[in-house]
């Protein structure tokens, strides 16, 4: 976090113009503005892949309503990880339901991450 007096980094430069082109993103067209606000979290952050999950309104389903364009994001949603019931989805239903955040790098290795995000070819997190 900046104090008054100490200079701006090149990444808290680079967070905070993310955070303004976020609040600058039409609200019109939600699907296009959350795959929008996936898409400069990713670049800003160097993630692989940043998805926006919405809860379904029975609350027993996340889906994907923006994903940031990258060839693992169209990975998941060809093969159907697009959708999570929130039963079924371990670390990220976790997230989900107590709103606290979790970053281990390695999900493929992650013995609570769901099981289709370890065994699916070509997806891995690794820090």
């Amino acid at each position: 976090m900046l104090s008054e007096n100490s200079p701006p980094t090149t990444a808290s430069t680079r967070l905070l113009t993310t955070l303004q082109c976020l609040l600058e993103l039409p609200a019109i067209h939600r699907g296009e503005t959350l795959h929008k606000m996936a898409q400069l979290v990713s670049q800003a952050l160097g993630g692989e892949k940043v998805v926006v999950f919405l809860s379904d309104t029975a609350g027993q389903n996340l889906t994907a309503q923006g994903t940031s364009m990258t060839p693992i994001g169209d990975q998941e949603k060809a093969i159907g990880l697009d959708g999570l019931p929130l039963e079924d989805w371990g670390q990220t239903a976790e997230v989900y339901r107590t709103g606290q955040s979790y970053c281990n790098g390695q999900a493929y290795h992650d013995p609570v991450a769901a099981t289709e995000m370890r065994e699916e070819p070509g997806i891995k997190s690794e820090k």
